[in-house]
């Protein structure tokens, strides 16, 4: 039985993927050349003061005139319009008159949606089917049609490859030129809690994967005596976990057999998948394509495959952790070079509907900016609660439009620049796979001290990134969280560096400063975040620094707004040249020229009033 069913696998994924082989000859995306074009691509369309959208179209494209965007990170998937393509392409053409010169079109990893799959019943045998032989759903699908429900489709199943495939060339073909995959890791992120996929395919996936990866006297160990002979499925039945509800606790407990195995090996085939599609783009395109990917809140497990991603389009939890994971996904996007767009989770969009949040929204967009990132806007959100279920949630665009308007009419001082850093925190990827989150409240502790920090990443066999001594030189101290000491030969990076430099275990801010100069000291700013940039390689350019007032009243829907705040900037922050002028510049008031008093090491200016963000510029 064994036998016959690899043979159907080897014969069904010859047939889907043999472009794959032919076009690796053809052109490799992962070679230096096209990475170098495709990074001069964004270089030269991706500056950070564009502003960027979702997928949600209003029955008039130029209702989203007012916000000037420039790109669509998320696009549309063209699952509903494989029959009439002409509809992608008006709406690219549409895009094009807005000034949209980034167009980003969607693959839906997750489902062929359950429309597709009561209209074409073959489609329902390509799902994930859990131990007990059940098709899942995913629990944030509530969605029905005549009684189909949108079941998660296998991404190791050939008939959901192809069609996958056909969306992605559709998309491109219509006038894209970016490829988002939304739930990009398929199947590999059923396999865990959600009880699956013990379809034939992964079935017969997992033993040519165990083949490729073990000797024999590796798998003897695991207990494999045959390869051709062994059954994942019935093993796992036949160790006592037959049922979903089953499976679901040996998982959480980690019972399940070759468990870190089968997860390896589904992570493994979906970033095959990736890979490849982002070949079938670029072929389709004539050139490199830009590979975005729903990577949720750059936790570790979405990161498995990010090293075939060029940027992140992405759901981050927002609501009440304003201080911690937003800022964290900024750092990590900073530090892995992938410009981030990001949006709320949709448990967060449904308690913005509740509660009418609007300055809480723009607290959200002014942050990303201020991190040199984007906000997506879209024109009908979706919102997801086990207690509410699905919910389109409208955003206003006037909850947009004073900040679009204030990031377009002051691009100068978002494009190009980089964050001023002293303090880099240790980020260990493997701590934060463990659950060990203290990297998020050292950055936290760091923003409200107003010492200004990034991330120095240790990656591991999921991040595919490697500590270097370059990344740790623009640091003047290196702070190591708890459980955050790295492992393997990155170890020896770090200690390499500690010869010559300052590094220390995280204690507290006070001992921080002990070791550095201020940059930036505040008086009258309690809860106030400077976050000052500097143009790379441009000495004379003005240096800016971010003033984002974190003093939120949930109740009101307001900021607790600050006055007379006094800030000294060491003069080391324009390299000791003499400063001639200081413009406080906010979305809601005309610039103003501040007056400014010179000590002997640092000048002082005060901030007369500051609500939500305003932005120094420093000539």
């Amino acid at each position: 039985m064994i036998m016959s069913t690899s043979l159907i696998f080897t014969v069904r994924l010859t047939e889907v993927f043999i472009l794959c082989i032919i076009f690796s000859v053809v052109i490799a995306r992962d070679a230096p050349e096209a990475k170098k074009n495709l990074s001069a691509m964004l270089r030269r369309h991706l500056k950070r003061s564009n502003i960027a959208l979702m997928p949600a179209i209003p029955d008039d494209i130029n209702t989203y005139r007012p916000l000037h965007p420039s790109v669509v990170a998320w696009g549309i998937d063209s699952l509903g319009s494989l029959d009439n393509p002409q509809r992608l392409k008006n709406l690219s053409r549409d895009y094009n008159a807005l000034g949209i010169k980034l167009q980003a079109c969607n693959v839906w990893l997750l489902t062929a949606s359950a429309r597709v799959l009561y209209r074409k019943p073959e489609y329902q045998n390509a799902v994930c089917v859990d131990i007990a032989g059940g098709r899942i759903v995913p629990p944030w699908q509530d969605y029905t049609f005549r009684g189909v429900k949108n079941y998660w489709c296998c991404t190791n199943h050939p008939l959901f490859q192809k069609q996958l495939i056909k969306r992605a060339q559709v998309g491109i073909a219509s006038g894209a030129n970016m490829l988002h995959l939304d739930d990009h890791l398929g199947t590999a992120a059923a396999a865990g809690q959600a009880g699956g996929c013990f379809c034939e395919f992964c079935m017969t996936g997992f033993n040519d994967w165990l083949e490729s990866n073990f000797s024999r006297g590796e798998l003897l160990k695991k207990g494999i005596f045959s390869i051709r002979n062994f059954n994942y499925h019935e093993v796992v039945r036949e160790a006592n976990f037959s049922t979903l509800a089953e499976y679901k606790k040996g998982f959480s407990q980690k019972k399940i057999p070759l468990q870190n195995e089968f997860i390896t090996f589904q992570q493994d085939a979906v970033g095959e998948f990736i890979k490849y599609l982002g070949k079938i783009a670029a072929r389709i395109a004539k050139h490199p394509i830009p590979v975005g990917i729903n990577a949720v809140n750059l936790s570790p497990f979405t990161l498995v495959n990010s090293h075939y991603a060029d940027y992140f389009a992405n759901e981050v939890t927002h609501y009440d952790q304003e201080d911690t994971i937003p800022p964290m996904v900024y750092l990590l996007g900073t530090a892995l070079d992938k410009p981030v767009f990001s949006t709320g989770q949709g448990h967060c969009w449904i308690k913005v509907q509740r509660y009418n949040d609007v300055t809480r929204v723009r607290q959200w967009i002014a942050t990303a900016y201020a991190f040199g990132h984007y906000f997506l806007y879209a024109y009908k959100q979706w919102g997801f609660s086990k207690e509410t279920g699905t919910q389109w949630h409208r955003t206003p665009l006037s909850t947009y439009e004073p900040l679009c308007r204030f990031i377009t009419e002051n691009a100068d001082m978002f494009d190009d620049y980089e964050p001023v850093v002293q303090v880099g925190v240790l980020y260990n990827n493997s701590a934060c796979r463990n659950d060990h989150w203290e990297v998020r409240e050292v950055c936290r502790a760091l923003h409200y001290a107003n010492i200004p920090c990034g991330l120095a990443v240790a990656g591991d066999k999921w991040l595919r990134h490697q500590l270097s001594q370059k990344e740790l030189e623009q640091f003047e101290l290196v702070v190591i969280p708890k459980h955050s000491n790295p492992m393997g030969k990155q170890t020896a990076v770090l200690e390499q560096w500690k010869k010559h430099n300052e590094v220390m275990a995280w204690s507290n801010t006070d001992e921080v400063r002990s070791y550095l100069r201020p940059l930036v000291s505040l008086k009258n700013g309690d809860k106030v975040w400077t976050l000052p940039r500097r143009i790379p390689g441009q000495p004379g350019a003005p240096v800016v620094i971010h003033l984002l007032n974190r003093d939120y009243n949930a109740q009101k829907d307001t900021m607790r707004v600050k006055s007379s705040i006094e800030l000294s900037l060491s003069r080391t922050l324009t390299d000791n040249r003499p400063v001639k002028i200081v413009t406080l510049f906010t979305p809601d008031t005309k610039p103003k020229i501040l007056d400014v008093r010179h000590g002997r090491d640092d000048i002082i200016v005060t901030i007369p009033i500051l609500d939500l963000w305003a932005i120094l510029k420093i000539e």
